[in-house]
């Protein structure tokens, strides 16, 4: 069995891969997003799935800007497939506060990462279904 070998060129080479460019831009938003629910539902008192639609409807055009830079295919019509998918995970991710946050009383700060890496793999799914993505 052949060992890997972890130099320069393989991090680079990894680096330029869609799915970590994925990731990275994932993993911001994750922390962002978990810091502002956070605070307006835990410390503030606001319910969740009032604070997750604003909150994710802001993010919205930045994350489409993101993406169409370093991992969305050139030349292809991608907006309107982006606007389907994020609406589906608006609900899914919407659905999931409400129920463990709003109604069952978990904490924020334990279920929104749980469901962001959730919808996360989701939308990258549904991406690669599309073929928007490399």
């Amino acid at each position: 069995m052949e060992k890997i070998k972890f130099d320069k060129e393989f991090i680079i080479a990894l680096l330029k891969t869609t799915f970590i460019k994925y990731l990275i831009i994932g993993a911001v938003f994750t922390i962002v997003t978990t810091a502002i629910l956070w605070f307006f539902v835990d410390i503030v008192g606001v319910l969740a799935s009032a604070v997750n639609v604003p909150l994710t409807l802001s993010i919205f055009f930045l994350k489409y800007y993101l993406y169409k830079k370093s991992i969305f295919k050139r030349g292809k019509s991608t907006f309107l497939i982006y606007v389907i998918i994020a609406m589906i995970i608006l609900v899914i991710s919407t659905g999931c506060l409400f129920l463990f946050v709003d109604i069952l009383k978990y904490p924020v700060v334990i279920v929104n990462p749980i469901v962001v890496v959730f919808t996360f793999f989701l939308r990258f799914g549904f991406y690669k279904l599309v073929r928007i993505t490399s």
